[in-house]
């Protein structure tokens, strides 16, 4: 339902941060970056000079490999790196 792949939703080992003294009763610890990059290929500079919405921008970007915000913190729940629950809540689906 959240947009994980089947393979890293069977991998995944689902936590919720419990708090502490060390967490400030967070249940998290430190920082964590999540990121959207591309390479910015021909097509997209053509999109761009052609005026393109970045709604088409964004999709074009993705067809061409691009993983988005969402992914990008799905894949750090995969790998035990932070909850689902702090992933969603930094995250927005387009």
């Amino acid at each position: 339902e959240v947009g994980m792949k089947p393979e890293d939703a069977s991998r995944a080992k689902l936590f919720r941060g419990k708090g502490c003294k060390h967490c400030g009763d967070s249940g998290y610890r430190g920082r964590m970056a999540i990121y959207e990059v591309f390479d910015f290929s021909m097509s997209l500079k053509e999109l761009v000079l052609r005026g393109a919405t970045s709604i088409e921008i964004r999709r074009q970007a993705i067809q061409e490999g691009m993983r988005s915000l969402r992914e990008s913190a799905l894949a750090k729940v995969a790998d035990g790196s932070t909850s689902l629950e702090e992933a969603m809540s930094l995250t927005l689906e387009n």
